[in-house]
This record gives structure tokens, sequence and C-alpha cells, in this order.
């Protein structure tokens, strides 16, 4: 279990990454730098693949190990259902490569955080088929199912059609989304968090009795949320006054969550991440109440003061809450400071725009572009933090000709591809190409894949010479493929510097490394 949620912690990670890099790209844009309305990286795009990464990338996926966690506690184990748990996880790893090479290329909806098309929708429903096939099969060896264990279960088995339901372009809900926000809405999320939280709260507990219910917190919510589902689906729309008084009732969230901490027993030293978010949570919670007055809420909406809120939720909220539900796995001396920077590099960027909405109401004059550049300038501490805290150190500073090898074709092919892929354009016009053929992006994700496998063969010391032989083959033919076009006259020189660079490198590794390797095997 550990194993693999560590694997799959890093590989998410990755994802993470990607989604702070184009928040930061967007944050740049919005200052007036690199701004293409026309290419890969126009606002709109970047903007979409920030959302997008950071709320169906990281966190969706570590707060799906929550009841694996669980059980691991209590000292369930299933060898199949972790087999069904790493199938989960790639299956939604293909998700989020479409989604994003989708997005990148144009396929938007055009909808604040659901801009992927809906088709995609289908793979996360066989990966929650495969989800329910893990949890059925630790369900399996446990003589009395907790009640817990019971409801997590019909929720993931009705989930799937829901999401099918509901994030129709046709008949679903997923197009109110432009409009809001609704105080039914909100209630109903955040209603949606608590049982993420009882039940990460029930893992890092001290206290083996913990859960003692309260039940009159979470009953009165419940209760208003399902009478305006009635009530929006017999009547109509909810008046303003009708919402307010729904949102309000959010309130309730927090002195229940109290008590359970206490009940929990949980200390800041031992459980740093979930406790500051909490924190975020009941900030987020009591903000969010503030900002639904009809007159604040008509200085603040959709302004920047909006984005910093949004900014509690998901990077301090939900993440924390997640990296709260997986520490026990991923065993790092770093995980407390890292929780800390990045509370801070958040606060930070958060002051910053909230300072801007305050700006943009008109509560005083000030320049928004420093804040902004400010913004930036934390966008790249939190990505410089987070390589930190997940990049291999120790494997990089233990490293021998191969290691080193597989290394510089991950940053050599991956990094390249991505470059080329993103800012291809603005590359190829230095050397005066103003055209280029959309097919090269094949070639760019081709580039990008041959490096994985070198990074899989840099963290995987039992298939470090395999990846090495595989990739140096590929890059032979396709060093071949570009030569002969290029004697042929069908591309320019550039193409030949491809295949030289690509035949350097696999012939570095065949009539050198690979000797001395079996060389030392002998």
């Amino acid at each position: 279990m550990n194993n693999l949620v560590y694997k799959h912690f890093i590989f998410s990670s990755i994802f993470l990454i990607f989604g702070l890099l184009f928040g930061t790209i967007y944050s740049v844009q919005m200052l007036g730098y690199f701004v293409d309305n026309y290419g890969l990286l126009a606002p709109q795009t970047t903007r979409s693949l920030h959302l997008s990464l950071m709320l169906y990338g990281f966190v969706p996926l570590m707060l799906s190990v929550l009841p694996f966690a669980l059980f691991e506690k209590e000292g369930i184990k299933s060898k199949e259902g972790l087999i069904y748990l790493d199938t989960f996880f790639k299956v939604w790893y293909i998700f989020l490569i479409f989604m994003g090479l989708t997005i990148l290329f144009g396929v938007q909806r055009h909808l604040p955080f659901y801009d992927f098309h809906y088709l995609l929708n289908f793979i996360l429903v066989a990966a929650g088929l495969f989800y329910l096939l893990a949890i059925n099969s630790f369900i399996k060896n446990i003589s009395v199912v907790p009640i817990w264990v019971r409801i997590s279960k019909k929720i993931i088995i009705f989930s799937p059609f829901l999401l099918i339901i509901l994030m129709n372009p046709i008949f679903g809900q997923v197009d109110k989304t432009l409009v809001g926000p609704h105080g039914d809405n909100t209630l109903g999320m955040s209603f949606a968090l608590l049982p993420i939280y009882y039940l990460a709260i029930k893992l890092n507990s001290q206290n083996e009795f913990f859960g003692r219910k309260r039940n009159i917190f979470w009953i009165i919510p419940l209760f208003g949320y399902i009478l305006s589902v009635i009530y929006r689906i017999t009547v109509g729309n909810l008046s303003y006054n009708q919402e307010w008084f729904l949102q309000y009732l959010t309130l309730l969230y927090l002195p229940l969550l109290l008590l359970w901490v206490k009940d929990a027993k949980l200390t800041w030293q031992k459980d740093t991440a979930l406790i500051t978010s909490l924190v975020a949570f009941a900030f987020a919670d009591v903000e969010g109440n503030i900002l639904f007055i009809p007159e604040i809420r008509a200085l603040f909406h959709r302004n920047d003061l909006v984005v910093a809120h949004a900014h509690i939720a998901v990077s301090l909220s939900l993440f924390l809450l997640s990296i709260s539900i997986v520490q026990s796995f991923i065993d790092s001396s770093r995980l407390k400071k890292f929780v800390v920077y990045w509370t801070i590099i958040f606060c930070l960027m958060i002051v910053v725009l909230s300072v801007s909405g305050l700006s943009q109401a008109g509560l005083f004059n000030l320049s928004t572009e420093p804040l902004w550049t400010i913004r930036s300038i934390s966008g790249v501490l939190a990505l410089g933090l987070l390589l930190w805290f997940v990049a291999p150190i120790k494997q990089i500073f233990k490293i021998d000709l191969l290691r080193f090898y597989n290394l510089s074709g991950f940053f050599s092919d991956t990094f390249g591809g991505i470059m080329l892929l993103l800012f291809g354009t603005q590359i190829f016009s230095i050397i005066g190409i103003y055209e280029i053929n959309p097919i090269l992006n094949v070639v760019y994700i081709f580039m990008i894949m041959v490096g994985i496998i070198h990074l899989i063969g840099f963290l995987n010391k039992q298939y470090e010479a395999l990846c090495a032989n595989i990739t140096s083959w590929t890059r032979i033919g396709v060093s071949a493929v570009f030569i002969s076009l290029y004697l042929q006259n069908s591309i320019d020189i550039t193409g030949l510097l491809v295949a030289i660079y690509d035949f350097l490198f696999a012939i570095f590794w065949l009539s050198f490394l690979a000797l001395r390797f079996k060389m030392e095997e002998i």
C-alpha cells in the first residue's frame, strides 16, 4: 500500500506542477507578457488549463486514497483491491492527458470549472468502476462493514450515473455554473466536503472512540439543501433572500468541525496539514457568507477578491486536506516545512489578490500591476517549493553514468518537447519560420513520451538498461527517417539537426554505456 500510494503521489504531482505552471503563465499574461491570442497559449487557454488541472488532477486523486488509508489503519488488506486501485489511477491519468491536450488545442466549453469536452466524462466513469471494484475487494475482508463504508459504496455506485447526467450539455446542470453563486449550490458543495473531513479527521484521530455525532449541525443544512432542490424542480428559481438564507446555513458546519477536531485530539505538531486545511475551510466559509451580502456582492462579484477566495478554497483547504490523507504514506521529513512554506506562499498570494480586489471595487486607488507581479512571483515560489518536495533529490545525487544518461534524456526530450509544444511558434519565429504545420504537435508529444521512458528508467534501477535500449533504438529509427526526408529535400536543416542529435544520443548508449554496463554485470 505504501509503495502504491507513494508512486501515485509522485505521478499525480506532475499534473499539479503543470497546474501551477499554467497558473503562473496566466498571471504573467495578465501583466501583458507572453500574450498570444491566436496560439496554443492564449490567456483563456492557460486559465482553463490552470483551473482544470488544479480541480481534476492531484487533489481528487489523493482524496480518493482516503477509504483505503482507513482500511490500512484498521489492518484490512487486499492485494486484488490494490491492483484495481492502481488501475483506477492509471485510467484517471488517461483522462487528465486527454483533458489537458484537448483544452490546449482549443476544445473548450468556456465554463469556469468544467471546460473539457463532455465525452471525457466516460473515461471518468471507467475509472469509477475500477474504484468500485477496489472498494469491493477490501469489503470482502471485513466481517462487520462499518456504516461509513456502506455509505461510501452507495455514493461510488451512483456517482458515475450522476456525472453523465449532470454534466450533459443538453439537459444537465453544468452550464448553469456560468451564473452565480447560488446559495443552495454552495450549501450542497460544502456539505459534500463534510464526510471527507469526517473521515480525514477519523484517519488522523488520536482518540479510538472518535465518532460521536452532532447530528443537528449537518441535518439542518442537508434538509435545507434537499428542500431547495425540490423547490427548483417543482416551482422554479429561488429568490435572492431564499438563497441567502441557505448560504448562511453553511455556518453550521463550523461548530461541527470544531467539535470533531476536539474529539479526535488533533495536534498542530502531528496534524499540521489537516488543521491548516480546516482553518482555511472555516475562513472561506465565513468570507463566502460575507461576500453574499447584496451590497458587498455587487462590489466584488467576479473581481480579484473572488479569485483570492477560490485560492483559499482550493490551494489551501482542499490541497492540504489531500496532503493530510496521504502524509503517512509519503514518509517525508520535509512534510511539515512544506506545509508551512506552502501556506505562507499562498497567504501572500491571497493577500495581494484581495488588495487588488478591494482596489478594483473602488475602495481605494491602487495600481494592480505590482500586486499581480507579486502574485506571479508567488506562483514561481510555489512551483519551486513543490519541485523541492517531490523531486527524488537523493536519487539525483546518487548517480552513475547510466542514470545520468536517462536523466539527461528525460530533461532534453520531455522538457524540449514541452517547450516546443507550448512555445514552438515563438521559437521558430526566431529563425525565420512563421508557418508551423500542426502535425508537428504529434512529433512534440512523441518527444515528451520518449523522455518519460527515460524517467521511468531513472526512477527504477531494474528497468534502467531496458529503458535506455528502447529509447536508443527509437532514436535510431527517428534519425533514419529525418535524414531520409532531408536528403529528399522534404524538410530543412532543422530536421537534419534533430537527426544528428538523436543519432549521437543513441550511439553514446549503444556503443559505450551498454558495453560498460554489460562488463560490470560480468
